[in-house]
């Protein structure tokens, strides 16, 4: 029997509170669920324009003149591609030529 009064007066709390604070509560709902999408693409577009910002490239290799003995020359990876391309059969690959 007081446990059934106790659990009563709980419930009769508790609907007092929504009774009292429906329109806090109601904000509350509006702001968390309604706006959520937006909040969302915000901080993903927060996070995205931070990534980009980190990305960081080197500039290209570039070598101030061609030694003979080098092992990248401009013919040596022609050649070298030339022979992927036959290794790997691609029907519409095409010899370069130097």
């Amino acid at each position: 029997m007081k446990r059934i009064a106790v659990l009563l007066i709980i419930f009769a709390i508790v609907l007092a509170g929504i009774f009292l604070f429906w329109n806090n509560l109601a904000d509350f709902y509006f702001k968390i669920f309604v706006r959520l999408p937006q909040i969302e693409k915000e901080l993903g577009n927060f996070f995205i324009e931070k990534i980009e910002k980190q990305i960081a490239t080197p500039p290209p290799l570039r070598a101030v003149k061609e030694a003979p003995e080098s092992f990248l020359t401009k013919a040596g990876v022609i050649e070298l591609t030339n022979v992927q391309r036959e290794n790997t059969v691609c029907p519409n690959s095409k010899k370069t030529q130097s």
